[in-house]
Order: C-alpha cells, then sequence, then structure tokens
C-alpha cells in the first residue's frame, strides 16, 4: 500500500504526515511513470537507463501537496508496522518493459503497531535502516521521447525480475553508489549521481 506524506527534518528527527494514498504504478495514476515523463528526453526511444530522486521530483511540482512516498509494507498486520520511505528509482526501459529498483529508508521496521500512528509519526534518524532495495517489473517503455504502455506490474503470472547481464550491471553498480554514499556522506549526491568517486 502506498501514500503520500510532508516530511519535515530537525533535531535528528524526520517526521511524517499523512497526505493521501496513492500509487507508485500505472500510467494515468501511479507517481513514478508521472515524474519520470518529466525528464524522459525528446526523441527518446529504447534502451533507455534512467534515475529518479524521488523526493526532489516531488519538491519541483507545485501541483503535489507532499514531499515523500511512503510504502506500507505489512498492511494488513495485526502485530507490526513496517513502513519505508522510497528515495530514488533506477529503470532500464527496452523491450516493451522495464525492470526497476528502489531505494528505500526503512522509517519503522516491525514495531509494535499499537505504538505507531500511521497517519502521523516521528523517526529518529540515527535509527532510520538505509539503503534498503525492492525491485519490480513494470509492463512499460519509452517511444520518441514519450512513456508507452501501461507502468503496471505483471501481477502473479510473474512474481520473479528477470535481469540480462547488462541491466543487473547498471542496478548493481547504481546501488553500490548509494551504499558508499551512505558510508561517506562527504561524497555529495550530484557528485554520486555523476559517478565521481575520491580515491
Amino acid at each position: 500500500m502506498f501514500a503520500l506524506y510532508k516530511k519535515s527534518q530537525g533535531d535528528g528527527k524526520a517526521a511524517y504526515q499523512f497526505v493521501e494514498k496513492a500509487s507508485l504504478f500505472g500510467f494515468h495514476k501511479g507517481y513514478i511513470p508521472w515524474l519520470l515523463k518529466f525528464q524522459v528526453p525528446t526523441g527518446q526511444g529504447e534502451p533507455f537507463e534512467w534515475h529518479l530522486d524521488i523526493e526532489t521530483a516531488l519538491t519541483q511540482r507545485d501541483d503535489v501537496n507532499g514531499n515523500a512516498l511512503i510504502i506500507d509494507l505489512k498492511p494488513y498486520d495485526k502485530t507490526y508496522v513496517f513502513l519505508c520511505e522510497v528515495v530514488e528509482a533506477w529503470g532500464h526501459s527496452d523491450y516493451g518493459w522495464t525492470p526497476m529498483m528502489l531505494h528505500l529508508r526503512g522509517l519503522i521496521v516491525d514495531r509494535d503497531i499499537n505504538s505507531i500512528d500511521k497517519k502521523m509519526f516521528e523517526c529518529q534518524t540515527a535509527e532510520i535502516d538505509d539503503p534498503i532495495f525492492s525491485m519490480y517489473y513494470l509492463r512499460g517503455s519509452v517511444s520518441d521521447g514519450r512513456l508507452v504502455g501501461l507502468w503496471t506490474t505483471p501481477g502473479p503470472a510473474i512474481n520473479s525480475v528477470l535481469l540480462w547481464p547488462d541491466v543487473f550491471e547498471h542496478f548493481y553498480t547504481e546501488a553500490e553508489k548509494v551504499i558508499k554514499h551512505l558510508r561517506n556522506p562527504l561524497i555529495s549526491r550530484t557528485e554520486r549521481f555523476r559517478g565521481f568517486w575520491p580515491s
């Protein structure tokens, strides 16, 4: 289950306030394809390797009343709460499909459900589990600078993400950059995106 939240930070804490239910996927209502369409280069076709900085992309949109996308990984569990923030997304769009990797932050990881209000909660920055990675397979791609297809997950018929070597290497490289950045916060996000690594 996905939702849009307003996030604020300070004093070693991050606070989140529920705005509305949301979708990550789907050509018409999904936040990821909607945000992605604004950065597809003119005339871009397949293959297309792309990256979305979710918080930055949300903040740049005047028509969005929130700056964080949250995944409730256990929406029906009556014992524990597991909430993650979607930080970044990488995709490899080709042959009408897009395998995608998400960088998540574990905000509330298996906490007692009676101790958390999902509509409004805080977490200590030092206690956030970051990074966590998740993989998806989407029915959609790009053609002539536009998104094409449904941009939805294929459902139970395909429950595994198939990655050819070049796509796997792309995701592995980006995940490694995230991990190195979090171990060395002096490396800026801009430098990380450019592939800059000090020796």
